[in-house]
């Protein structure tokens, strides 16, 4: 039978893999991997490219050894991916140079937002006080910045919030106890909703706040100041709490200023003609497409200082090809704007970072040097490891063995439909309460490969749903047989779901171990087949380790290894 243990070289590489790049050094050559040295700066940023608790101690020869074996390993693998000419691929080239600049941003950002970064400690103090305050509040969810806008006039005018949330608002959870959220920072509020509350006195509206959900409306009912007896251990925290929220504003304020700067211009003209004919649902359906003109698709949607964007160049934007799916919500107007400015930005951000040089920051360069490196690493591993097969007496032998151990917890089965806009979630549910098959409005809802599935999922366990709401109803509340109410999420949008079957715990059939089972062997055979090519590739090349030269490494105090 195969062992399910796995092998030690193979392990320590995959483990290390992504944690360093190779970046050479002006020091004493450690080893030879052929003709390519390692030198004792390359053992450096390889040992501090790990996390400071995932390092593995270098108190002995051994250790050191031990640990310059996977970085010999990993140079093997980079030198034979090169061979095979993976850092030709047209597709890893773009990809290069799109990790270029998104290094280049990440720069420019932190050269912009953190540059001479102080809070004082009254600031910290009074954004204590502001975060910290027990805060009550409600709110009204609806699909459109107009209709939000009508209601607060309404509310200032002395309407009855509660009334108001019951009659208009979209989130069905609040809107049945007037828009009640509860106290907001003790819950899963959404955080533009929580930001919005934390500022407010009590019995004032805010104005009209955006979400992933749609537009809210929200009231404090309540607000209790924070006891400062608990002031010096929240400090900390709240120090850089109020640091990131002035990075995140400088940041802001710095492509605020930028839209000024590259003139750019919208016209809502267009921008109204092309929301119109946007679905609610997003891709891949591409059938709002045939609805565009050649005249409509050359219409400006946004000028700037040195060029424009078009409908053509919004629709190739969210083409299939580039892989982005967008799904539409109410807001698509902004959408549209956000998407133009997005991209203006973009480059001009880039631009900015270059001419700053922040192109040839050495830590920028050996960011995507690993990044490179890894994909390389990906795809030589793949390749060495695609050939495999499982031989099904190993994965029954193993089953046998571990058989009164597997046990299956409780599962279910069901349908669901997913869109991102609340109000289609509202017409999907009702469709589903008429009586129109649910399996039928999830092949015509859906998107990605449950599409054509009619959105069957399961059996799948409460830890296998990654939206915790869609968990609690289908385990705690849910019925089978009956359609759920219109489940809102934080991260994953609107579901309407039927739940089909509860399964209770039990032990595991072979076939239920089985993907289980077959994983863990084919994780063992592909460490079992990079073991084998590396013992091999050594052999063909030649490494040579200079143990004098091991033994000048003395592990640091702080997290670098030193020279002694």
């Amino acid at each position: 039978m195969r062992s399910t243990r796995r092998p030690l070289a193979a392990v320590l590489l995959l483990t290390l893999l992504a944690a360093f790049g190779c970046g050479k050094s002006n020091d004493h050559v450690v080893a030879k991997v052929g003709n390519d040295e390692i030198t004792l700066g390359d053992f450096n940023i390889a040992y501090t490219g790990i996390t400071i608790f995932s390092r593995p101690p270098l108190l002995t020869y051994e250790d050191k050894e031990r640990f310059l074996q996977t970085v010999i390993n990993k140079n093997i693998m980079v030198q034979e991916a090169i061979a095979r000419g993976y850092d030709k691929d047209p597709d890893l080239i773009a990809k290069r140079e799109a990790w270029e600049q998104e290094r280049m941003l990440r720069a420019l950002y932190k050269e912009i937002a953190d540059k001479d970064l102080e809070v004082t400690l009254p600031e910290v103090e009074a954004h204590y006080k502001k975060s910290r305050a027990k805060i009550r509040a409600r709110h009204i969810l609806v699909a459109t910045p107009e209709e939000a806008l009508e209601i607060r006039a309404a509310l200032s005018e002395g309407g009855d919030f509660a009334e108001l949330a019951r009659a208009r608002s979209m989130d069905e959870g609040t809107a049945r106890l007037g828009g009640d959220l509860g106290f907001v920072l003790e819950s899963n509020v959404e955080g533009p909703v929580k930001q919005a509350a934390v500022g407010l006195d009590v019995d004032e509206l805010s104005p009209i706040i955006q979400s992933n959900k749609g537009y809210h409306i929200v009231q404090c009912v309540f607000r209790q100041e924070p006891s400062m007896d608990d002031f010096e251990d929240q400090r900390p925290v709240c120090a850089a709490e109020l640091r990131n929220q002035r990075r995140n504003q400088r940041w802001q304020g710095h492509n605020v200023e930028q839209i000024e700067v590259r003139k750019i211009v919208h016209d809502d003209e267009v921008i109204t003609q092309l929301n119109a004919m946007l679905p609610e649902r997003g891709f891949p359906d591409r059938s709002w497409e045939s609805e565009v003109t050649d005249e409509f698709r050359a219409a400006v949607v946004t000028t700037y200082d040195e060029g424009q964007w078009t409908v053509g160049d919004f629709m190739a934007h969210y083409s299939p090809e580039k892989g982005i799916g967008q799904a539409f919500q109410s807001n698509r107007g902004d959408l549209i704007r956000r998407t133009t400015e997005m991209e203006i930005l973009t480059a001009n951000n880039i631009r900015i970072a270059r001419e700053m040089g922040l192109d040839k920051n050495d830590q920028v360069a050996r960011e995507i040097q690993k990044k490179f490196e890894q994909e390389l690493l990906t795809r030589l591993y793949e390749d060495i490891t695609k050939d495999l097969e499982i031989d099904e007496a190993d994965a029954r032998e193993i089953f046998e063995e571990q058989g009164d151990e597997l046990t299956m917890d409780e599962s279910v089965t069901f349908i669901y439909v997913n869109v991102a806009d609340a109000a289609l979630a509202k017409r999907i549910h009702a469709e589903a309460a008429s009586g129109v098959e649910l399996e039928s409005l999830a092949r015509k809802y859906n998107t990605g490969p449950l599409k054509e599935k009619g959105g069957l999922i399961g059996p799948v366990t409460r830890t296998g749903l990654n939206a915790p709401e869609l968990a609690t109803y289908l385990f705690d509340q849910g019925e089978p047989g009956t359609i759920s109410p219109v489940l809102a999420t934080e991260a994953t949008g609107f579901f309407v779901v039927k739940l089909l079957e509860k399964i209770p715990p039990h032990p595991m059939s072979f076939e239920e171990a089985r993907p289980t089972i077959e994983a863990q062997l084919m994780t063992v055979m592909r460490e079992e087949a990079i073991d084998e090519f590396l013992e091999t590739k050594r052999a063909e090349i030649g490494v040579q380790i200079f143990p004098e030269v091991l033994n000048l490494l003395s592990e640091g105090e702080d997290e670098e290894v030193g020279v002694s």
